[in-house]
């Protein structure tokens, strides 16, 4: 029931998204989430110590977000949290030289800008 309010309903209260998003993010309803005029900007950082690496990462995208979480999570022991810090501009050099020596090639590759999100 969730799925279909927040797919149907224009204006579905933003905390039901972002409980949405945790349900369905790495699917297509997930992807889509994202974008809906509902879906908050602000208030996101209370999910960089979230258990789940997908919650974690979506704090990078709060206008509030630092360059500090964007190093902390660039070095997230979750391959997806770390993928979605790597096209983090605020970055500093030595923290993407690091990405680029990642186990995970898509790390390279995403800082190269030639791969899809990696998924959970």
């Amino acid at each position: 029931m969730r799925r279909t309010l927040v797919l149907c309903c224009a204006d579905a209260p933003a905390d039901l998204l972002v409980e949405a998003y945790r349900t369905f993010g790495g699917t297509s309803t997930g992807s889509w989430l994202r974008y809906h005029r509902r879906f908050p900007a602000e208030g996101l950082l209370r999910l960089a110590d979230d258990p789940d690496p997908k919650m974690r990462a979506l704090s990078l995208t709060d206008p509030r977000s630092t360059s500090d979480l964007a190093e902390r999570l660039a070095r997230d022991p979750s391959r997806v949290v770390r993928y979605h810090a790597a096209g983090d501009p605020r970055l500093n050099a030595a923290t993407v030289v690091g990405l680029l020596a990642d186990p995970d090639r898509t790390m390279a590759a995403r800082l190269l800008g030639t791969t899809q999100p990696a998924t959970p």
